[in-house]
């Protein structure tokens, strides 16, 4: 398959394409039975994912904000106000509750007010939401992934969440079910299959707390190149898991120790 670069194509369209992308691929690091789980299921949107998609598209596509969402009216959902707003005024858009809408905005004007994170949203010579397929030549896997922002040489992720710190968003490169570094790297991939070289990789993380500080996080480049060959050794994972040729569905038995840190903490008492 000819890799393939798409730049107007809905979520909805692009999760239905085929090909592997990272949120499926990295279940095959838990375990066997997790990845063939998750393949055999279609993810249902959560309340956090939901808020996070309002957010971007606040933040990345605010043309096109109307066209999807609608703020709806002050009631709980299933009530007949708001059964008739649906039937009425919704034209097919999501209803969005006001509280809900404002949060997004508060975390989106945020976004907007941080200089660093300007940078890397101006949209002079970037595009948002930019999908790519393409073939891994090693294992002949198809693969996808959808961009947040891509710039010449330049991707950037935009992520929502309840604690944008250095100490957290480090954590959460390397932890499952994050494992941010592992998705830039993906994303890498992605652009590489395409332009022929893997661009520099940006976070920008916004809080949804009280205040919404944003920060913003450049990665570095020896860091996601480890990232891409541990990606290569998932991608070999995931073939010997369809070909049924792994030792075990399960977790491997071990012997479970105490983390470093707690006998750290013990010997400064």
């Amino acid at each position: 398959m000819k890799p393939e670069r798409h730049t107007s194509m809905s979520f909805d369209a692009y999760r239905d394409m085929d090909g592997l992308n990272f949120s499926l691929a990295k279940d095959a690091w838990k375990t066997p039975r997790s990845f063939r789980a998750a393949e055999r299921v279609t993810q249902v949107a959560t309340d956090a994912m939901r808020e996070g998609s309002l957010i971007h598209s606040m933040v990345l596509e605010p043309g096109a904000l109307r066209e999807e969402y609608v703020k709806g009216p002050d009631c709980r959902r299933g009530t007949k106000e708001w059964k008739s707003f649906e039937d009425t005024k919704s034209r097919g858009r999501k209803i969005v509750k006001p509280d809900e809408w404002s949060n997004a905005e508060r975390v989106a004007d945020a976004v907007r007010s941080n200089a660093d994170a300007l940078q890397l949203l101006d949209p002079d010579g970037g595009e948002v939401e930019v999908v790519y397929t393409w073939t891994d030549e090693e294992t002949g896997l198809i693969l996808k992934s959808r961009i947040d922002i891509v710039r010449d040489g330049v991707i950037v992720d935009l992520k929502t969440t309840t604690d944008a710190s250095g100490h957290t968003m480090s954590r959460r490169l390397v932890t499952s079910p994050f494992y941010y570094l592992a998705q830039l790297a993906w994303y890498q991939m992605a652009y590489h299959s395409f332009h022929g070289e893997y661009p520099s990789a940006h976070i920008i993380a916004a809080e949804k707390s009280i205040g919404n500080p944003v920060a913003v996080y450049d990665i570095d480049e020896a860091e996601l190149e480890y990232e891409r060959n541990r990606i290569r050794e998932l991608l070999n994972l995931i073939v010997r898991i369809r070909m049924d040729e792994v030792d075990t569905e399960h977790y491997s038995r071990r012997v479970l120790l105490a983390p470093d840190w707690h006998f750290q903490k013990e010997s400064k008492l």
